[in-house]
């Protein structure tokens, strides 16, 4: 059985294979790299085996940098360094390397990304930063505005910015509930005019009430109105400075205030031009 495997197959087929000596055969040892197939058998035949080619004979031939095997006919290439194709290319030492994916001077932190023309890393590792597409390539960038984001992904929305183009329409029959919106308008006092404030985004008015910054007399009033149409009645405001007049009825023709329609504050002055300056508190809510 010399120069068969345990398989019954002929050859070395194992680097530093040792054969058992209580099998009948002398252990051996053999370098598997050789120039040539003579210097393999050459190398056979040192340790006792044929020095003749016998199928399943192998060794990594180091002129062509290719592994050879015997068929029991001829030698043949079975693996070598040209015989790989496409990005990968194998060295006579084993080493690949993916050429298209050479990539220098990583570190912790990098990912891969795709250049104009190869592949490149990126350095990711920026506290508090997220990754955000451009249109074109992948960035790092600290998220702005109204939220900042800490390296522990705790986002926090900064003070004093949260206002009425922040809150969601409130649906008829809401099962969450909606987010009421205030408009705050202050009114000069001292003769009949009208206050307009333009909508940016639909609104139903739900309530109103006013602050006297002055006292007032008889028929000072003031009414809310959708345009020309009056939402409310006429709110007295003929009482003390600090009074605080409420609405009595809201017209639900003209309660609805459309994106860019006019709310319309309307004070008039009840006689002698001294009806008060007065802060006017409209309640409503953002809708479809």
């Amino acid at each position: 059985m010399a120069g068969r495997d345990k398989m019954g197959r002929g050859g070395v087929g194992i680097h530093d294979r040792h054969i058992a000596a209580d099998a009948g055969i002398r252990p051996f040892r053999m370098n598997l790299n050789y120039a040539t197939e003579a210097a393999f058998l050459a190398a056979k035949g040192a340790v006792g085996l044929s020095s003749s080619a016998e199928e399943g004979d192998w060794f990594f031939d180091t002129t062509t940098n290719s592994v050879k095997a015997h068929n029991g006919t001829q030698w043949e290439e079975i693996a070598s360094a040209s015989s790989i194709t496409g990005d990968v290319t194998v060295s006579a030492a084993g080493a690949a390397t993916v050429t298209d994916l050479t990539i220098a001077s990583e570190a912790r932190g990098d990912i891969l990304r795709r250049g104009a023309s190869a592949w490149e890393r990126h350095a990711a590792k920026t506290s508090g930063q997220i990754l955000v597409g451009d249109g074109t390539d992948i960035v790092s960038v600290a998220v702005s505005g109204d939220a900042t984001l800490a390296a522990n992904g705790a986002l926090t929305v900064a003070d004093s910015v949260l206002e009425g183009s922040n809150v969601a329409n409130t649906a008829d029959a809401n099962v969450i509930g909606g987010i009421e919106v205030m408009h705050r308008v202050n009114t000069a006092g001292g003769a009949t005019a009208d206050t307009d404030v333009t909508l940016t985004h639909k609104t139903l008015i739900t309530d109103v009430y006013v602050q006297n910054n002055a006292a007032g007399t008889a028929s000072d009033t003031i009414t809310v109105k959708n345009g020309s149409n009056a939402i409310t009645d006429a709110i007295d405001i003929s009482g003390a400075d600090k009074t605080i007049a409420r609405v009595s009825t809201i017209d639900d023709a003209y309660s609805t205030i459309a994106a860019a329609g006019t709310l319309k504050i309307t004070e008039t002055d009840g006689g002698g031009s001294d009806s008060p300056a007065t802060t006017v508190y409209v309640r409503g809510l953002r809708v479809a």
